[in-house]
């Protein structure tokens, strides 16, 4: 792995055009680059992500939504029932089975 590391200017409609001249040491070819805009602590455009809820919390959710669909009677997964009928041009188990005798044994 080769790093680089180079200071750019983002433009005011928030695109960077990248242009480098780079080491002859990096081969031609199709290859995935990672950019990694490292902001510090005092900068407002540092992204914080929300924090996530904790098992317990996520566990009285799931109870008060079961409890719901108890005293409703509504399964609130009921309505995704045959959403997607049609949308696949072959019938999913068949489709399955087509991709498993792709299998080697």
């Amino acid at each position: 792995m080769i790093a680089i590391e180079q200071t750019v200017d983002i433009a005011a409609d928030g695109r960077l055009r990248l242009d480098m001249a780079l080491p002859g040491t990096v081969p031609a070819g199709r290859t995935s680059v990672v950019l990694v805009f490292p902001f510090g602590e005092e900068s407002p455009r540092r992204y914080v992500p929300e924090p996530f809820p904790s098992i317990e919390e996520l566990k009285a959710e799931a109870a008060a939504k079961y409890a719901e669909m108890l005293e409703t009677g509504i399964d609130p997964l009921a309505r995704f029932a045959g959403c997607l009928k049609g949308v696949f041009p072959e019938d999913g188990v068949e489709y399955q089975r087509k991709m498993r005798d792709e299998w080697p044994d």
